[in-house]
Protein backbone atom coordinates (compact mmCIF):
# COMPACT_ATOMS: atom_id res chain seq x y z
CA UNK A 1 0.00 0.00 0.00
CA UNK A 2 2.51 2.33 0.65
CA UNK A 3 6.51 2.21 0.57
CA UNK A 4 9.67 4.07 2.10
CA UNK A 5 13.22 3.65 1.64
CA UNK A 6 16.11 5.57 3.17
CA UNK A 7 17.74 8.72 1.67
CA UNK A 8 21.07 7.11 2.19
CA UNK A 9 21.18 4.90 -1.16
CA UNK A 10 24.23 2.88 0.52
CA UNK A 11 21.54 1.14 2.42
CA UNK A 12 19.53 -1.62 0.53
CA UNK A 13 16.57 -1.31 2.60
CA UNK A 14 12.99 -0.73 1.93
CA UNK A 15 9.67 -0.98 4.20
CA UNK A 16 6.25 -1.49 3.09
CA UNK A 17 2.94 -1.24 4.34
CA UNK A 18 0.97 -4.51 4.02
CA UNK A 19 -2.32 -3.12 4.06
CA UNK A 20 -4.63 -6.28 4.40
CA UNK A 21 -1.74 -8.21 6.04
CA UNK A 22 -1.75 -6.03 8.91
CA UNK A 23 1.84 -5.49 9.00
CA UNK A 24 5.33 -4.10 8.10
CA UNK A 25 7.12 -5.63 5.44
CA UNK A 26 11.18 -5.25 5.31
CA UNK A 27 12.73 -5.89 1.84
CA UNK A 28 16.70 -6.21 1.48
CA UNK A 29 17.70 -5.45 -1.86
CA UNK A 30 20.41 -6.02 -3.54
CA UNK A 31 21.70 -4.37 -7.18
CA UNK A 32 18.53 -3.18 -7.55
CA UNK A 33 16.74 -6.50 -7.09
CA UNK A 34 14.43 -8.16 -4.00
CA UNK A 35 17.05 -10.58 -2.15
CA UNK A 36 14.88 -11.09 0.52
CA UNK A 37 11.25 -9.99 2.26
CA UNK A 38 10.48 -10.74 6.00
CA UNK A 39 7.75 -9.68 8.44
CA UNK A 40 9.54 -6.66 10.67
CA UNK A 41 6.53 -5.50 12.60
CA UNK A 42 2.69 -6.17 13.12
CA UNK A 43 1.10 -9.98 13.34
CA UNK A 44 3.19 -12.75 11.47
CA UNK A 45 -0.47 -13.94 10.71
CA UNK A 46 -2.19 -10.98 9.31
CA UNK A 47 -4.43 -10.44 12.04
CA UNK A 48 -5.70 -6.56 12.90
CA UNK A 49 -5.40 -5.14 16.67
CA UNK A 50 -3.67 -2.25 18.46
CA UNK A 51 -1.06 -3.11 20.92
CA UNK A 52 2.63 -0.87 21.77
CA UNK A 53 5.78 -2.17 22.26
CA UNK A 54 8.46 -4.62 20.49
CA UNK A 55 8.39 -4.51 16.93
CA UNK A 56 7.61 -8.61 16.51
CA UNK A 57 4.29 -8.18 18.97
CA UNK A 58 2.94 -4.95 17.78
CA UNK A 59 -0.25 -4.89 16.25
CA UNK A 60 -1.89 -2.82 13.13
CA UNK A 61 -4.84 -2.49 11.47
CA UNK A 62 -4.45 -1.93 7.82
CA UNK A 63 -1.53 0.46 7.77
CA UNK A 64 -1.84 2.50 4.99
CA UNK A 65 1.19 4.45 4.99
CA UNK A 66 4.76 4.65 6.35
CA UNK A 67 8.02 7.53 5.76
CA UNK A 68 11.63 7.01 7.31
CA UNK A 69 13.34 10.29 9.38
CA UNK A 70 15.88 11.82 7.38
CA UNK A 71 18.15 10.01 9.55
CA UNK A 72 16.62 7.01 9.06
CA UNK A 73 16.31 6.68 13.04
CA UNK A 74 13.03 6.57 12.89
CA UNK A 75 9.85 4.97 11.16
CA UNK A 76 6.22 6.59 10.81
CA UNK A 77 3.20 4.59 10.06
CA UNK A 78 -0.57 5.81 9.27
CA UNK A 79 -2.62 2.85 10.65
CA UNK A 80 -5.61 3.85 8.78
CA UNK A 81 -7.76 1.91 10.20
CA UNK A 82 -6.97 2.27 14.08
CA UNK A 83 -7.24 6.00 13.29
CA UNK A 84 -3.18 6.40 15.04
CA UNK A 85 0.06 7.81 14.06
CA UNK A 86 2.64 5.16 15.24
CA UNK A 87 6.50 5.41 15.50
CA UNK A 88 9.16 2.73 15.25
CA UNK A 89 12.41 3.23 16.63
CA UNK A 90 15.29 1.69 18.18
CA UNK A 91 15.56 1.50 21.76
CA UNK A 92 19.04 1.41 23.93
CA UNK A 93 19.55 -2.08 22.76
CA UNK A 94 18.81 -1.46 19.07
CA UNK A 95 15.70 -3.87 19.46
CA UNK A 96 12.75 -1.85 17.32
CA UNK A 97 9.91 -0.47 19.48
CA UNK A 98 6.46 0.74 18.23
CA UNK A 99 4.95 3.61 19.62
CA UNK A 100 1.29 5.32 19.30
CA UNK A 101 2.15 9.29 19.18
CA UNK A 102 -1.19 10.52 18.06
CA UNK A 103 -4.55 9.54 17.77
CA UNK A 104 -6.75 7.03 19.71
CA UNK A 105 -7.17 3.48 18.69
CA UNK A 106 -10.21 2.96 17.02
CA UNK A 107 -11.63 6.27 17.52
CA UNK A 108 -12.58 8.65 14.70
CA UNK A 109 -13.15 12.09 14.55
CA UNK A 110 -11.48 15.78 13.47
CA UNK A 111 -9.47 17.15 16.57
CA UNK A 112 -6.34 18.88 17.14
CA UNK A 113 -4.17 18.34 20.31
CA UNK A 114 -1.26 16.55 21.99
CA UNK A 115 -1.03 12.77 21.49
CA UNK A 116 -4.20 10.70 22.55
CA UNK A 117 -6.38 14.06 22.03
CA UNK A 118 -6.21 14.32 18.57
CA UNK A 119 -8.59 12.79 16.21
CA UNK A 120 -8.68 11.25 12.59
CA UNK A 121 -10.66 9.41 10.43
CA UNK A 122 -8.45 7.15 8.18
CA UNK A 123 -5.10 8.70 8.01
CA UNK A 124 -3.73 6.95 4.92
CA UNK A 125 -0.46 8.95 2.79
CA UNK A 126 2.36 10.13 5.25
CA UNK A 127 5.95 11.66 4.62
CA UNK A 128 8.46 13.95 6.66
CA UNK A 129 9.49 17.39 5.48
CA UNK A 130 13.33 18.77 6.08
CA UNK A 131 12.44 19.47 9.45
CA UNK A 132 11.16 15.95 10.71
CA UNK A 133 7.52 17.86 10.73
CA UNK A 134 5.35 14.46 9.66
CA UNK A 135 2.60 15.55 7.64
CA UNK A 136 -0.29 13.52 7.20
CA UNK A 137 -3.40 12.74 4.67
CA UNK A 138 -6.23 12.51 6.89
CA UNK A 139 -8.55 11.01 4.44
CA UNK A 140 -11.69 10.78 5.29
CA UNK A 141 -11.35 14.20 6.66
CA UNK A 142 -10.38 15.87 3.32
CA UNK A 143 -7.81 16.82 5.53
CA UNK A 144 -3.56 17.42 5.69
CA UNK A 145 -2.87 16.83 9.04
CA UNK A 146 1.08 18.02 10.66
CA UNK A 147 2.67 16.47 13.77
CA UNK A 148 5.43 17.86 15.59
CA UNK A 149 7.44 17.06 18.36
CA UNK A 150 7.03 19.90 21.39
CA UNK A 151 9.93 19.91 23.12
CA UNK A 152 8.55 21.56 26.07
CA UNK A 153 5.76 18.60 26.22
CA UNK A 154 7.62 15.62 24.97
CA UNK A 155 4.50 15.16 22.93
CA UNK A 156 3.50 15.48 19.96
CA UNK A 157 1.09 17.69 18.65
CA UNK A 158 -1.19 17.46 16.08
CA UNK A 159 -2.58 20.44 13.80
CA UNK A 160 -4.36 20.96 10.70
CA UNK A 161 -2.81 22.22 7.28
CA UNK A 162 -5.63 21.96 5.62
CA UNK A 163 -9.19 21.34 6.07
CA UNK A 164 -12.48 22.85 8.05
CA UNK A 165 -14.75 20.73 10.40
CA UNK A 166 -18.19 19.99 9.37
CA UNK A 167 -21.36 19.63 11.54
CA UNK A 168 -21.22 16.70 14.03
CA UNK A 169 -23.52 14.03 12.25
CA UNK A 170 -25.94 11.80 14.31
CA UNK A 171 -23.56 9.26 15.22
CA UNK A 172 -21.61 11.92 16.98
CA UNK A 173 -18.74 12.24 14.84
CA UNK A 174 -16.88 15.35 13.73
CA UNK A 175 -15.83 14.39 10.07
CA UNK A 176 -14.30 17.42 7.55
CA UNK A 177 -15.67 19.12 4.74
CA UNK A 178 -14.65 17.70 0.81
CA UNK A 179 -14.63 20.65 -1.70
CA UNK A 180 -12.40 22.27 -3.74
CA UNK A 181 -10.80 25.66 -3.31
CA UNK A 182 -7.29 26.43 -4.13
CA UNK A 183 -5.93 29.81 -2.03
CA UNK A 184 -4.76 30.36 1.32
CA UNK A 185 -4.67 27.25 3.30
CA UNK A 186 -6.94 28.20 5.95
CA UNK A 187 -9.67 28.39 3.19
CA UNK A 188 -9.01 25.72 0.97
CA UNK A 189 -10.52 23.02 0.41
CA UNK A 190 -9.67 19.10 -0.66
CA UNK A 191 -11.65 16.26 -1.67
CA UNK A 192 -10.12 13.09 0.53
CA UNK A 193 -6.38 12.94 0.15
CA UNK A 194 -4.83 10.19 -0.38
CA UNK A 195 -1.08 10.34 -0.72
CA UNK A 196 1.55 13.42 0.12
CA UNK A 197 4.93 13.96 -0.32
CA UNK A 198 7.38 16.44 0.25
CA UNK A 199 9.24 18.31 -2.26
CA UNK A 200 12.65 18.63 -1.01
CA UNK A 201 13.39 20.88 -3.55
CA UNK A 202 11.07 23.33 -4.01
CA UNK A 203 10.17 23.65 -0.18
CA UNK A 204 6.23 21.97 -0.89
CA UNK A 205 3.63 19.20 0.03
CA UNK A 206 2.64 17.39 -2.86
CA UNK A 207 -0.91 16.09 -2.26
CA UNK A 208 -2.83 13.48 -4.21
CA UNK A 209 -6.44 14.97 -3.88
CA UNK A 210 -8.35 11.46 -5.02
CA UNK A 211 -12.18 12.65 -5.28
CA UNK A 212 -10.59 15.58 -6.92
CA UNK A 213 -8.72 13.89 -9.26
CA UNK A 214 -6.47 16.51 -8.79
CA UNK A 215 -2.59 17.17 -8.08
CA UNK A 216 -2.48 20.00 -5.20
CA UNK A 217 0.39 21.64 -3.93
CA UNK A 218 1.02 23.56 -0.26
CA UNK A 219 3.84 26.09 -0.11
CA UNK A 220 4.09 28.33 2.02
CA UNK A 221 0.86 28.64 3.59
CA UNK A 222 -0.96 28.57 -0.55
CA UNK A 223 -2.52 25.77 -1.84
CA UNK A 224 -2.76 25.50 -5.80
CA UNK A 225 -3.24 22.86 -8.14
CA UNK A 226 -1.20 21.53 -10.12
CA UNK A 227 -2.25 18.89 -12.81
Amino acid sequence: HDITASLDPSLPVLFACDFDNNCLRRIFTHEGQCETVTTFAGSQLGSPGHKDGRSSEALFNHPGGIAMSSGGEALFVADTYNQCIRMLYRDEQSVWQVSTIAGSPGEKGFADGFGDAARFNDPTGICLTDEDQVIVADFSNSAIRQLTFNNTTSRWQVTTLIGRKGEMNKDGLIKGVGGYVDGPSKDALINRPHGVCFDHRGDRILIADCFNNRIRALSHGIVTTLV
